[in-house]
């Protein structure tokens, strides 16, 4: 079956309705069979408004020349004649082109419905707000980005709240852990030549120093305290 794009055209004073199989004219409608239809429809869809025989039985008739030849005869007189019966004077609607087949001298006019207008409207509409939600998305994202390229630098020292200075060690003191009874306070303490270790603060005895915590070969980090204060 052949496709068109709408379901109603005009031919001048024919009204062409694509579902009904059906033509009009004024109060007068006739109805086509399936091929003769399909048939009418390859002349609506298509550039020039002409149809060869070789055309029509390769997709009307699937390529089967003898029922095709004899099939796309039939139907153009069919057509030719239904368009007569509804006052079509001899080639208002179509043109013999010798030894080439038929051509619409009425260029067809495609009427669009309220229903197909609705829902275009709908689709640019659906069209515009996911374009606008994609371009937001789009400059958070880069927002990110670059905030995130700015502030590299800080993110990737920060790894706890700020710590007021404990130690008299040369370094960076991060990391803090205050146990749960708030006595004790373990620290995280590096420089770029030793590898960072964890530091112990008895915070109920301010003029006891600070004292290592451990003392590895590797790096040691983010303390945390088991709920016994362990």
């Amino acid at each position: 079956m052949i496709e068109l794009p709408h379901q109603h055209y005009t031919l001048g004073r024919f009204t062409i309705n694509c579902q009904d199989l059906t033509i009009t004219n004024g109060a007068e409608t006739k109805k086509l069979p399936v091929k003769v239809f399909d048939l009418l429809k390859l002349f609506l869809l298509n550039e020039y408004h002409s149809v060869q025989s070789s055309e029509a039985i390769e997709k009307i008739w699937l390529g089967n020349e003898g029922v095709g030849k004899r099939g796309y005869t039939n139907a153009m007189w069919h057509l030719r004649k239904t368009f007569s019966d509804l006052g079509a004077e001899t080639e208002e609607v179509f043109k013999t082109l010798h030894k080439v087949g038929y051509v619409l001298v009425i260029k067809p006019e495609a009427v669009v419905d309220e229903t197909q207008k609705t829902s275009s409207n709908a689709n640019y509409k659906d069209i515009k707000y996911y374009t606008v939600f994609a371009f937001i998305a789009l400059a958070l994202s880069l927002s990110a980005v670059i905030y995130l390229f700015l502030n590299k630098e800080y993110i990737q020292t920060f790894n706890g709240p700020a710590l007021v200075q404990q130690t008299d060690l040369q370094g960076i003191e991060d990391q803090p852990a205050i146990s749960n009874s708030g006595r004790f306070l373990v620290l995280r303490w590096q420089t770029e030549d030793i590898n960072s270790q964890l530091y112990i603060k008895d915070l109920e005895h301010e003029n006891l120093p600070v004292r290592a915590f451990t003392t590895s070969r590797f790096e040691k980090s983010s303390p945390t305290w088991s709920p016994d204060d362990k």
